[in-house]
């Protein structure tokens, strides 16, 4: 058994010494493309910032106020046992939001996560 425990270490030690590897390539080559993002900064200079940050205020002013959700009635609308598929063809929303909601809901405890997805409590 011993020898057993020995080997998977052993394996995990060379997984991680590629992890590391791959890990110091990838930030290498960030360094590189944020140098890359800094040149280009300077030859196109903050116009172009300025101009987007317009437009994207006015888009924002012209957006008509959208209703919050009201994650309770939500809840009252599924079964007692659900998916997160389940809450986005409901609510029409995006799985990102439906998840980091579910996720915020499971830690105050109002549900709680299964190995087939949620369940009221």
């Amino acid at each position: 058994m011993a020898e057993g425990v020995g080997s998977l270490r052993k394996q995990a030690a060379k997984i991680l010494a590629g992890l590391e590897k791959e890990i110091a390539k990838k930030e290498r080559e960030l360094d590189e493309l944020r140098k890359e993002a800094d040149i280009c900064k300077q030859v196109v200079g903050n116009q172009t910032a300025q101009a987007s940050t317009k437009a994207t205020a006015k888009a924002a002013a012209k957006a008509p106020a959208r209703k919050r959700l009201n994650w309770t009635q939500v809840l009252a609308g599924l079964p007692d046992q659900f998916t997160a598929k389940d809450v986005v063809a409901k609510i029409k929303k995006s799985p990102a939001a439906v998840y980091t909601q579910l996720y915020q809901m499971t830690k105050t405890g109002r549900l709680k996560r299964t190995k087939d997805g949620y369940t009221k409590v």
